[in-house]
Formats: C-alpha cells, structure tokens, sequence
C-alpha cells in the first residue's frame, strides 16, 4: 500500500478548450505549490509527457504560478478577465510618474480592485520591466541610443517616424516630439549622432 501511495500520479484537467497536466507526489501536495505550463494557443501537457521527443518548440512555453495567496484557478480566470495590455493600459490612465508613486497609490487604495498591487508576479509572463508597465518614456541616453539604431537623421524624419505610427512609438515609449520632452539635455545634433 506504501509504495502505491508514494508513486506519482498523473492528473489532468480541462480548461479553457485545452489540457494541462501536472505531476506530483502526494506527500508533496501542498496548497498553492503548483505551477502549470501553459502552450499558447491552447493548453497542453509539459514537454515530459510529449510522445515525440525530438520536438524543440520549448520557445512558446509560459510559466504561469499562482499569485500571491490565491489558487492557480482564481490567477487563471483573473488573467483571462483583466488581461496585461488592457490592464496596462488603464495603468498608463493613471499617470504613476515612478515605482516610488506606484507604491503610494497601492498604499493609499487608489489603484482600484482591477489592477494588481504586484503586477510584476501577476503578469511574471508578460513583464518586461517597471518603467514599460507604468509608460514611462525612456532616457535621454536610451532614446538616443534607440534612434541611433533606427538610423533616423534628423529631428523632421525623427517625427515622421513617430506619427506615421503612434501605437510603435508607444511601444518603443519614445516621445513624440524630444526637443520638448528632453529639453534640459536636448542637442539635435548629438541626438542624431551628427555631431
């Protein structure tokens, strides 16, 4: 009976139209000590248990664990209702100028029930850094090191980019117009490299 009861099980589950499995021994089962791999777009089992294994997509994996004290199953759904982008993006609303403002808004209750208090455990996947969750705009030395290596000459080209595309720039979170943003440090001709 002792050795059936210390063999690993297999347990498998349904969600969200695919499958996900975990192992794990029942003397080490343990609440919310679980994480769950994840194969965008649909669930599946972690590589171990793939028949094939030659197969090399590990790339497309995602860990996902449970935040904080709740269960892998509230982290799932809550991450299905508020996903990052759009959570960002109300985040961005705010106009949180620093993680030190950030932290005061948490503090303070200001952020609302929809928005994590610790998005960088929440959104571990997605996360890339603090200053690109709250969008702040880069440095002077960043921006210019980014335009560098768009090659972009001149402050004319320079808006040409950024308005031909707006969703990019926010993306690259570069501002639209530098001379005004950067104005304590700005010199166009450093800036383009054409000094």
């Amino acid at each position: 009976m002792g050795g059936i009861a210390n063999c690993r099980r297999f347990v498998a589950f349904t969600l969200a139209g695919g499958s996900a499995a975990f192992t794990c021994a029942p003397d080490q089962l343990q609440p919310f000590a679980f994480a769950m791999t994840l194969r965008c777009p649909r669930l599946e089992a972690p590589n171990h248990m793939n028949m094939n294994p030659d197969d090399e997509d590990d790339a497309d994996e995602v860990r996902i664990r449970p935040y904080r004290n709740r269960s892998l199953a509230w982290t799932m759904r809550y991450r299905k209702l508020n996903p990052y982008d759009q959570v960002r993006k109300r985040v961005i609303g705010f106009g949180h100028r620093s993680k030190d403002d950030w932290d005061e808004a948490v503090q303070s209750g200001q952020l609302g029930g929809y928005v994590p208090s610790h998005p960088d455990e929440m959104y571990a996947p997605e996360w890339v850094s603090w200053e690109e969750w709250l969008g702040l705009m880069r440095s002077y030395p960043d921006a210019k090191s980014l335009v560098a290596m768009l090659r972009i000459k001149n402050l004319d080209d320079y808006i040409l980019f950024v308005r031909s595309d707006s969703k990019r720039a926010e993306g690259l979170r570069i501002p639209v117009r530098p001379d005004i943003f950067y104005k304590d440090e700005w010199d166009e001709a450093s800036f383009f490299g054409n000094d």
